[in-house]
């Protein structure tokens, strides 16, 4: 995971609260939505469905793609931050961070990282608190090269033009943009937002959540998807 901050003002990384308990199913709509969900009944016309949050819900069996039955619970491979010093941070912006109420604050230009193994599919949630305007980007799937080099990575970008997510490609098109959102900092009253991505390298779909409503869903443009195993925030 890599954090990079360059706008002025201050933006708080913080650990999220545990999720409730995974469904064991998972519906993809022929919209391309994916919905965790328990099956609870089904027919020739309809799958009834349990969501969490949202309690049964009937969907006509002509809306669904497909339906995966047996989904595992998700394993948390990090849940933080629990101290800077799980974090190598750049050495001339290394004093522009701060650990404040289990969060990291970048005071001005700032940037860190941090390699975990991560799988095929996996999900990327933090919440975000800004003063100012911020400037970022989370990437995913990065193998933490310097930025002035093509590199295959995805990356989310926020800042005053809005947010997207993107993807940069080591030969060809260095950028494309997957999924984009007009959703602006000065959109959201508080100076907080709740970001989750979903990344599923295997089919090469990305999916935003913006405080825990489906943004948007993509398809990675490029012939393969990005290797490296490890996310990484920027800024």
């Amino acid at each position: 995971m890599h954090l990079w901050r360059t706008a002025i003002g201050r933006l708080w990384l913080k650990r999220q609260t545990p999720e409730p308990p995974r469904s064991t199913a998972l519906v993809e709509l022929v919209n391309g939505d994916l919905l965790p969900a328990t099956v609870e009944s089904m027919d020739g016309g309809n799958l009834t469905v349990s969501v969490a949050g949202s309690g049964s819900m009937v969907l006509p069996r002509s809306s669904l793609r497909s339906l995966q039955l047996g989904v595992r619970s998700r394993k948390v491979i990090y849940s933080g931050p629990r101290s800077l010093d799980e974090w190598t941070r750049s050495g001339e912006t290394d004093q522009n961070w701060t650990f404040v109420n289990k969060g990291l604050v970048a005071n001005g230009p700032a940037r860190a990282s941090r390699k975990l193994e991560i799988p095929r599919q996996f999900v990327f949630r933090c919440d975000l608190k800004w003063q100012g305007n911020p400037s970022l980007q989370i990437s995913f799937a990065d193998p933490l090269k310097s930025r002035s080099d093509p590199a295959d990575r995805y990356f989310l970008q926020f800042n005053a033009a809005g947010m997207e997510v993107k993807r940069e490609a080591s030969t060809g098109k260095r950028y494309h943009t997957i999924i984009p959102s007009t959703r602006t900092p000065e959109q959201f009253a508080s100076g907080t937002v709740e970001v989750e991505i979903r990344v599923d390298r295997d089919t090469s779909r990305l999916q935003l959540l913006i405080n825990g409503e489906l943004e948007g869903s993509g398809i990675d443009p490029a012939p393969q998807a990005p290797v490296a195993r490890e996310p990484a925030p920027a800024g």
